[in-house]
């Protein structure tokens, strides 16, 4: 398989988990008048999918180095199936927020053992220029899986969106059957050992640079999921947008981080991982400050928020990419433990970022302008102490 049809059948297994978590955001308002459920319900079966999807990496990455990529991922895409299906029987929001719960388990699937695949074909800059044609790829998906939600509600309802999630996640496990090859050379037979588990995840967490990056991705995460938990109920509610203008509204948003990730398949070779990352952080806290100037002079309308998330999402595009090559590099014998714990630290971030404002929503778009700022605050200070200056005491 060559570089770039490789490329897009990973793209096309991480990005799984993006249209499981954005396709069915424009139809919160209609889930909500269906179930019956409060809007702060709705938003938590987000939230319980994030976190699902963070634990279950735990459990992949080391599954993955002790048996190969390909048997647990196929596994891994077999649970996707048959829970997207269960998801549309769903005739209450609480047996909803399980199923989608048991979704995760399966979703997590191809990102973490994606990430793993990469890490075992390339060296550290190579694979952060393939993690930028990634989240290149994989922000695709949340341009176009919330436009396409939209329209299928809009024509067959909401449930629509999770026969449309099970139908792609036939497609790519047939693809992944016949044409992924297993990459890791040298599986470990105690990988999946207790004790094994335990000496690696704590080598990992006993990493400073493995911390910096790690935390760096979960406060990113954490940032770009207040903005996918509050602008439905925002901009929908609020704005009365309607859910077709609301995804084109999002995908403009999304196109940032799109934009961001091909600018570091440009910059990461010329500044390296790093200085790369550091821009990104510039960028990223910039716009929250403008977010909350915005917010605190009275503005509250699209060309107030939309540029500002877009700047954003650009600065995420610099960061998680290289985050990611940051964090796994160092550890080519642990690759699946590494791909797990960096996946679900980004996970966590992204739960904590959309609890956040699912818990303090009032009907205003302050709860996720403010999450957004803290968390760009937070992944300045991680970043600064933990990585960069290390680096400048190293040099």
């Amino acid at each position: 398989m060559n570089y770039f049809a490789f490329i897009a059948l990973v793209s096309a297994l991480v990005a799984t988990g993006a249209m499981s978590m954005d396709m069915y955001i424009p139809s919160f308002p209609g889930m909500a008048a269906d179930l019956a459920a409060p809007a702060g319900d709705i938003q938590l079966t987000m939230s319980v999918f994030l976190f699902g999807f963070a634990i279950s990496q735990l459990v992949y990455g080391p599954l993955s180095d002790r048996f190969g990529r390909r048997r647990v991922l196929i596994w891994g895409m077999v649970v996707y199936c048959i829970t997207s299906i269960a998801c549309t029987f769903a005739v209450t929001v609480e047996m909803l927020i399980g199923l989608r719960l048991a979704q995760a388990f399966g979703a997590c699937s191809g990102g973490v053992i994606g990430r793993a695949i990469v890490r075992d074909r390339y060296n550290l800059n190579e694979a952060a220029k393939a993690f930028g044609y990634l989240g290149m790829a994989m922000m695709l998906t949340p341009i176009l899986s919330p436009i396409l939600g939209a329209w299928l509600e809009i024509a067959f309802g909401w449930r629509s969106n999770f026969v449309f999630m099970a139908g792609f996640g036939v497609v790519i496990l047939i693809v992944t059957i016949f044409l992924l090859a297993e990459t890791n050379a040298s599986p470990d037979p105690e990988a999946f050992q207790i004790r094994r588990i335990a000496v690696n995840y704590l080598t990992l967490l006993r990493s400073r640079r493995f911390m910096g990056y790690a935390l760096s991705l979960t406060f990113a995460f954490a940032g770009a999921f207040a903005f996918v938990t509050g602008s439905p109920f925002v901009m929908i509610d609020r704005l009365a947008l309607t859910p077709d203008k609301f995804a084109i509204l999002f995908g403009f948003v999304a196109g940032g981080f799109m934009l961001g990730s091909f600018a570091s398949t440009r910059l990461t070779p010329r500044l390296g991982i790093d200085r790369t990352i550091a821009l990104g952080v510039t960028i990223y806290l910039t716009s929250a400050i403008i977010l909350v100037w915005v917010a605190m002079l009275g503005r509250f309308d699209i060309w107030a928020i939309c540029p500002a998330m877009v700047m954003l999402s650009f600065g995420n595009g610099l960061v998680i990419p290289n985050s990611q090559a940051g964090a796994m590099s160092p550890f080519p014998r642990m690759a699946g433990a590494a791909a797990a714990l960096m996946g679900c630290f980004s996970m966590v971030g992204a739960g904590l970022g959309g609890s956040a404002v699912a818990g303090f929503y009032n009907g205003t778009q302050f709860p996720m302008i403010l999450t957004t700022l803290f968390s760009a605050v937070a992944l300045f200070l991680c970043f600064w102490f933990l990585v960069w200056r290390d680096r400048e005491i190293a040099g």
